[in-house]
């Protein structure tokens, strides 16, 4: 049992759904799920290359909003280094856990969605002030702008249940947001 549980955690981060199709036999380079989506490599790798230029994109906004807020004395709620870790790594495992335990699901969409949402939010933080609003790097922006597109892309191309589930992750990483602010003492302007 627990073979088969490795198995497929493996499949839902490396492979998405075509390691199970490899594994019934299939092995045609695309899949089909219930739901009528169809994954091919070309998602997994979009999908990762999602997940690596928003970790970096919310890296590079989130370094750059607490430097401006420093030295501009805003006061503003920004989560902390440890709390975006934290909450990416519970990202992390909400993803397998969705997909191991509760619905039958594969791929990492959740965590890229989730962090455009924490990276939405560096932005709408920095555009709250005047002082820090040129904080955010363009490239952040331009991140921003490409899952966007994504997200679209997917609609389109993909069953009502995906478009459900990325706009969901994004509000989980709006959430995400807020809870760590919420529980952060605010900065105090001099």
């Amino acid at each position: 049992m627990s073979l088969c549980v490795l198995i497929r955690l493996i499949c839902i981060l490396v492979y998405d759904q075509i390691c199970i199709d490899t594994l019934n036999g299939n092995g045609n380079g695309s899949s089909s799920c219930e739901y009528g989506v169809t994954v091919s490599w070309g998602d997994t790798i979009l999908n990762y290359i999602l997940i690596l230029v928003n970790v970096m994109a919310v890296a590079l906004a989130q370094t750059s909003l607490n430097i401006s807020i420093e030295v501009f004395h805003v006061e503003q709620q920004v989560p902390t280094r440890f709390a975006t870790y934290v909450c990416f790594v519970f990202t992390i495992a909400f993803q397998l856990c969705l997909c191991i335990f509760v619905v039958d699901c594969v791929g990492v969409s959740i965590i890229w969605c989730a962090t455009f949402g924490w990276l939405l939010m560096c932005i709408n933080t920095a555009n709250q002030s005047n002082a820090i609003s040129h904080s955010i790097p363009t490239i952040a922006r331009v991140v921003a702008f490409l899952d966007c597109g994504t997200i679209l892309f997917y609609a389109i191309t993909l069953g009502i249940i995906t478009t459900i589930a990325h706009i969901l992750a994004v509000l989980m990483g709006v959430l995400l947001w807020k809870l760590t602010c919420w529980t952060r003492i605010r900065v105090k302007s001099n």
